[in-house]
């Protein structure tokens, strides 16, 4: 006569657990956590150092863009002469609104974003990877 060696769900639940179980467990999901926050601290790192350097060529851009479209005078001009620009002020913000490079200062502001986000993602992930938790 053969046994019958299958296992219920409530024999397991009853059945005690080998002694480091729990802790092997939770060491292996700290190393897979740890492994997953190193390579997605690695991608953030690199888009973070293209990101600081699109800044400068972005804010580069700005400058130029704004010394060629007549922006940089405008703003001369309503330093030295405010009464003239406040005289004319209507005609005079006109002027500075369509000859102010707003275009490469949205990819400027975009780029800006993306360094931020990036950097305090990469910050988050380098946390995870670094911090050791503590296993009752």
């Amino acid at each position: 006569m053969k046994h019958d060696r299958r296992i219920t769900i409530s024999q397991l639940a009853d059945a005690p657990a080998p002694a480091g179980l729990r802790a092997t467990v939770l060491v292996q999901i700290f190393t897979l956590r740890r492994r997953a926050a190193l390579m997605r601290a690695g991608g953030l790192a690199i888009i973070a150092v293209a990101s600081a350097t699109l800044l400068w060529e972005a804010f580069l851009y700005v400058l130029e863009e704004a010394t060629t479209s007549g922006f940089v005078e405008y703003v001369r001009l309503l330093a030295t002469d405010s009464d003239v620009t406040l005289s004319l002020w209507r005609e005079f913000g006109v002027a500075v609104l369509s000859s102010a490079p707003l275009v490469p200062i949205a990819l400027a502001c975009a780029v800006a974003i993306l360094l931020m986000w990036s950097t305090e993602r990469l910050y988050q992930n380098v946390r995870t990877a670094v911090v050791r938790p503590r296993f009752a």
